[in-house]
């Protein structure tokens, strides 16, 4: 982490990193602008249709996305954002000829926290 002004944060952190800056300040909410990637992904067990067998299917992918973030005192925070997927992978452990690369996507993120 590096925070060069206190309008500017770098958060090089892996698999995460972001670039972060502070837009302005209305009252006690600070608004921030940011960039980010990700390497994002997971694995499950799965049992397709027909067939007894539990196998695990692992899918990986790269995420960047631009998003806008709100963060109150007294601890209120909010985040929207929109993102592009690429480099994706779903991969089948047991079952290799079935692993395929589905097409790039994007996304739209929102939460609220307190």
């Amino acid at each position: 982490m590096w925070t060069p002004s206190s309008d500017t944060r770098f958060e090089i952190l892996f698999p995460n990193p972001r670039v972060a800056r502070r837009l302005t300040t209305i009252g006690t909410t600070d608004w921030w602008y940011y960039l980010r990637g990700e390497y994002g992904g997971g694995s499950w067990t799965i049992r397709r249709e027909f067939t007894p067998d539990v196998e695990r299917v692992d899918y990986n992918d790269l995420r960047v996305a631009l998003g806008m973030e709100f963060q109150r005192t007294g601890g209120l925070e909010g985040f929207v954002e929109v993102g592009l997927a690429f480099d994706r992978e779903i991969i089948y452990v047991e079952s290799p000829e079935d692993n395929f690369r589905p097409s790039n996507t994007f996304f739209l993120g929102a939460g609220i926290r307190y």
